[in-house]
Parts: C-alpha cells; sequence; structure tokens
C-alpha cells in the first residue's frame, strides 16, 4: 500500500485526533462547555431547523425512507443534550457519558446533512436539472446512510444517559493488583 499513497492518507488523517485533542477531551468540552455555551441557543437553533426539515420531508412526501428514521434521530439527540445540558454542574455522569454523545452527534448530524443532499437532489432530478448518475448516487447514499449507519445515533442514548456508576467502579488500586 505504500506505492499507492493510501498508507500516508492514513497517517494524514490521525493528525487531526492529535492537533485538535483526543476524541474524549473534544468530548468533554462539547458537554462540558460547548452544550452550556449561550443557554444551549445554538444546538437548539440547530435541532429546531433539523424537526423543521423532517415536517418538511413527512409534509410534501419525499424521501420517506428517511423520514422516520431521521426524526427518531433527532428526538433521541434532542433528549440526550438536553439530559445532560439539565445536569447542575459538570457531574461524573456528564462525564461518562461525553464521549457516547459527541459520536451520537456526529451520526445524526451526519444523516440529518446527507437527507438535506438527497431532498435536493430529488428536487433536481425532478426538474430534470443536473447530472442524473450524480444526483442518483446522492439519493442511494443517503438511503444506506439511513439504514446503516443513523440507527447507531439513537441507539446510543442509553449509553450516553447511563451515567459513571459503573465506568468509576474500579479504583486505582484495582489497576495495579
Amino acid at each position: 500500500v505504500e506505492e499507492t499513497g493510501a498508507a500516508q492518507h492514513l497517517r494524514d488523517s490521525r493528525i487531526a485526533t492529535i492537533y485538535e485533542g483526543t476524541n474524549g477531551i473534544q468530548a468533554l468540552d462539547l458537554v462540558g462547555r460547548k452544550l452550556k455555551m449561550d443557554g444551549g441557543k445554538h444546538w437548539k437553533a440547530l435541532f429546531a431547523q433539523m424537526r423543521a426539515f423532517v415536517s418538511a420531508i413527512k409534509s410534501d412526501g419525499s424521501l420517506p425512507m428517511l423520514q422516520d428514521p431521521l426524526a427518531q434521530a433527532v428526538d433521541a439527540l434532542q433528549t440526550a443534550a438536553q439530559t445532560l445540558f439539565d445536569n447542575e454542574d459538570y457531574s461524573l455522569d456528564t462525564a461518562a457519558g461525553a464521549s457516547q454523545f459527541m459520536r451520537m452527534f456526529g451520526i445524526i448530524l451526519g444523516g440529518y446533512l446527507l437527507a438535506q443532499q438527497a431532498h435536493a437532489a430529488k428536487t433536481m432530478l425532478a426538474k430534470g436539472e443536473g447530472n442524473k448518475p450524480y444526483l442518483e448516487t446522492k439519493l442511494n447514499t443517503a438511503r444506506f446512510y439511513a439504514a446503516q449507519i443513523l440507527p447507531q445515533g439513537p441507539a446510543l442514548l442509553g449509553p450516553v444517559l447511563a451515567g459513571g456508576e459503573e465506568l468509576f467502579a474500579v479504583n486505582e488500586d484495582q489497576f495495579t493488583a
């Protein structure tokens, strides 16, 4: 693989987690600072946009394969965000769910963005505009994501809300025993 350059691409992509901080540190920052920033108005506005989009595709009947999975995912994400936001202080329970919440957020936001692209592609195809194979690929990608990847987001709600009891049950002495 070295001759193809693929190995270098892998090394280059790994630097992002080192340069920007480990994923765990980014997750702790997300739930500890970013989620509570400005009273949560930023993520609440994003969720309102996501809900409006889901309502729009439900009312116009487009993208039936994305409607319910995306609606369920947004519900789960909002529940997770609101629960973490409502924690009075930065608790161990909040920290325990941080990495799973960041993963959940990324999966569901990715599904939302792909659904928007699929909606635009379907609209263009209906008008006979654009590059048909490319637009059909957008639709197929969104369908695949909705069936295979998006369900992983709501499945993370349990681990996000589970708290830290089990995570912190092992004390330092048990690591050295």
